[in-house]
């Protein structure tokens, strides 16, 4: 099983690859479902790539939001560079442009992002038919949908195990949107759930703001049994000693040392398993 960091510049970059992740997503300026993370321009993703790939580190380049033609016109040149460059994959949302793509780097790998919403197999039959490698499923789902999808299909699955949770749903998430026409879909959320707000019978507070999902060593356990390829870190935009301690921490959890974590210290909303076991009883923070 491997570990999927995140970097949104260089130096978490470089913390994700000493903490021992083998797999790291990014973006480039401007594009993808972090638009407020500061990114890479295309001369230090060449960097990034060339860095990983001496030490068995994988690159993938996160496309994963709604794309407008312009920007698919716009985007083609710098990916051709990182494409002959030796880009790793692209994690992609819109189907659209995943054709565009096959058909101009057909031998590009493609996964599915977790904004693609695939909650059952069926769906994840029907990416890999069509030329995805990996899928990254929902953070909403369970344990036990997770396993069923791993029984049902062979295309790779990648499963979120940290970081921040939606009150809404990965994909679909439409509140920012209408609250200040700032869509989640991409890649300019404005966490309106992050917000304070007042309910009809006076209660106040961050009524609508998750705990973060943190997994444990049963968790990952669980994960490693029925042959998950790959288990994945959120943070972008967080700090770089909280993406060296998180990965780390899961670098020690797939080892099979129980590890006591070290991240709330550097982040905390407070944590919960989130939806993995289907209890979702005690997965909000009201009071921060």
């Amino acid at each position: 099983m491997k570990i999927v960091a995140p970097a949104g510049n260089m130096e978490r970059f470089y913390a994700a690859v000493k903490a021992g992740a083998q797999e790291i997503y990014m973006g480039l300026k401007g594009f993808g479902a972090r638009r407020n993370a500061e990114n890479f321009t295309l001369e230090e993703y060449k960097e990034a790539i060339d860095y990983a790939h001496k030490r068995g580190v994988k690159i993938f380049l996160t496309l994963n939001t709604i794309m407008m033609e312009k920007e698919m016109e716009f985007l083609y040149p710098n990916l051709k560079v990182l494409y002959e460059h030796g880009l790793d994959a692209v994690i992609v949302q819109d189907l659209g442009y995943f054709k565009y793509m096959k058909e101009n780097f057909p031998n590009m790998e493609y996964h599915g992002s977790t904004q693609m919403t695939v909650g059952n197999h069926y769906e994840a039959e029907y990416l890999r038919k069509l030329g995805f490698t990996r899928v990254v499923l929902p953070r909403e789902m369970t344990f036990e949908e997770i396993k069923k999808i791993r029984e049902n299909t062979s295309i790779e699955l990648e499963i979120f195990v940290s970081g921040a949770l939606c009150i809404c749903y990965s994909g679909n998430c439409y509140m920012s949107s209408f609250i200040g026409s700032r869509s989640g879909n991409r890649g300019m959320c404005a966490q309106p759930c992050r917000k304070k707000y007042e309910n009809s019978s006076g209660e106040k507070g961050y009524l609508l703001s998750p705990k973060d999902q943190l997994l444990g060593f049963e968790e990952i356990k669980k994960l490693k049994d029925i042959g998950i390829e790959s288990i994945k870190i959120e943070g972008r935009m967080k700090d770089p000693n909280y993406v060296f301690e998180t990965v780390s921490y899961y670098r020690d959890l797939i080892d099979g040392i129980k590890a006591q974590e070290k991240s709330s210290e550097l982040f905390n909303r407070g944590y919960s398993k989130g939806y993995f076991y289907g209890n979702d009883n005690y997965i909000m923070n009201k009071d921060y």
